[in-house]
């Protein structure tokens, strides 16, 4: 007897709503971080929550560098560092001439394939990360 209601402490809310894909736009690699947190609570450790997981499966994340992470930061408090390095579906990464675009993921790497229009090759200079921006791109985003 869970006290409140007088019924059993172990009450069952049925199966998840199925669940329509959705993005997430602009996460960050402590954001990321703590997704990876989440995931070992409620996907691994011998229980999975359904409601979690039927969620997690219908996200992709599009992650962001951090361009000007402040001193209080978790990537520069933690020793992070200011871009995902995984955990992500696609990466935006921001350049002199608009945006570059990395996949994290099988399913960013299908985007980029459904999408190929809107993509063009990153100049060499910004694949090699001479810009200092981090990531490790090979796809722009045309303008």
């Amino acid at each position: 007897m869970d006290g409140e209601s007088g019924g059993d402490s172990e009450a069952s809310c049925g199966p998840p709503p199925e669940v329509e894909p959705f993005a997430v736009f602009g996460l960050k690699a402590c954001d990321l971080r703590a997704m990876d947190i989440l995931d070992k609570v409620f996907l691994e450790r011998g229980f999975e929550d359904p409601f979690y997981v039927a969620r997690r499966g219908a996200l992709f994340i599009i992650a962001t560098d951090c361009v000007t992470p402040g001193p209080g930061c978790l990537c520069s408090v933690m020793g992070g560092l200011p871009y995902p390095e995984r955990g992500y579906d696609l990466n935006v990464a921001p350049a002199k001439e608009g945006f570059l675009v990395e996949p994290g993921s099988q399913q960013g790497r299908e985007f980029m394939t459904r999408h190929a229009a809107i993509f063009g090759d990153a100049p060499g200079e910004l694949v090699r990360g001479e810009t200092g921006s981090g990531p490790r791109s090979r796809r722009g985003l045309r303008a």
